[in-house]
């Protein structure tokens, strides 16, 4: 997946309207997802809608939209629980709730969209399980920044993933948060307590 070209130091805009969270439940929900996905990626359509609406169907998945006033669905991002395989392989990736998929149409970028979908997809993790993944290339320097910022550190470099394919240099990543302090998962990993995302 491409990812939003990253500046140090954004230009705040005021958002126009309000903008308020909520899952995605409908096939008018799927379809405007499937629209700022095809706004970014190769590939007609009817294809992201049916794959938006399979993921959002999946057992334990999310999928979680930003939705204007004048503007309709501005934003979405997904949860996905990655399942341990019969017969992993020695690198697999950790069974878990992994963040990912998350696009803002460029007319809401840089209003604290990405931020505010991450925190909400972060309490519903949260509510299910002790800690969260998420994958990322390591050239999506604003995907780095946001993640740290709200306690994710680097678990790994080396790992498989069915199905995922880094572009440029360096490849993927790993990151890992945990919200119950323990130290034991991932050589990033410290016991500090309890980390329970900030901010709402």
């Amino acid at each position: 997946m491409r990812y939003a070209d990253f500046d140090p130091e954004p230009v705040r805009r005021p958002p126009r309207r309000h903008v308020a969270l909520r899952e995605a439940i409908s096939a008018a929900d799927y379809l405007a997802c499937a629209r700022l996905i095809a706004a970014r990626e190769n590939g007609g359509l009817g294809t992201w809608v049916e794959r938006t609406r399979k993921h959002a169907q999946g057992p334990r998945n999310a999928l979680l939209v930003a939705e204007s006033e004048r503007d309709g669905i501005v934003a979405y991002g997904r949860v996905t629980w990655v399942p341990r395989a019969r017969y992993p392989a020695p690198d697999a990736a950790p069974e878990g709730y992994y963040l990912g998929g998350l696009i803002v149409a460029d007319s809401h970028r840089r209003m604290g969209i990405g931020q505010r979908l991450t925190l909400a997809r972060l309490r519903f993790i949260q509510r299910r399980a002790g800690e969260a993944w998420y994958l990322v290339n390591v050239g999506n320097d604003a995907s780095l920044r946001l993640h740290e910022r709200l306690g994710f550190h680097e678990a790994t470099r080396h790992f498989s993933f069915p199905g995922v394919m880094f572009e440029g240099e360096g490849g993927g990543m790993i990151g890992h948060k945990r919200f119950d302090g323990r130290g034991s998962v991932c050589a990033g990993c410290t016991v500090e307590g309890p980390q329970a995302p900030a901010g709402g």
